[in-house]
């Protein structure tokens, strides 16, 4: 009984992150060997892709939090997670990363959102 449980684990999956599933690549009772069986994608934190232009940089640490007005709900707060340490010289811009916290899946992914930079 032992080993036959033993053998049941080995056919169970399990993901690393929580989150939700996005795209299916196998279905129950296929073979599978290295190839993917599901894209997962996570919620929770949210990134929050930015540029800014380079007037600002040095003015934005990791760490800070900001407000955040994403489009379909409530003003929640994010907090700069990274900060490109290099100008692109062609656009005069840099890039900022923030964190959203999300532990309920209330807001959806992919939806646009303004960021007050007031410092």
């Amino acid at each position: 009984l032992r080993e036959r449980r033993e053998r049941l684990k080995l056919r169970a999956i399990h993901s690393p992150i929580r989150g939700v599933i996005v795209d299916v690549y196998r279905q129950r009772g296929d073979l599978v060997k290295q190839e993917k069986i599901f894209r997962i994608a996570q919620l929770d934190p949210l990134y929050i892709e930015t540029i800014l232009p380079s007037r600002m940089f040095g003015k934005v640490r990791a760490g800070q939090v900001y407000d955040v007005t994403p489009e379909l709900t409530p003003r929640p707060e994010a907090k700069v997670s990274q900060v490109d340490r290099v100008i692109d010289a062609a656009s005069g811009t840099f890039r900022v990363r923030l964190l959203l916290a999300n532990p309920r899946f209330d807001l959806p992914s992919g939806q646009r959102c303004a960021i007050n930079f007031q410092l």
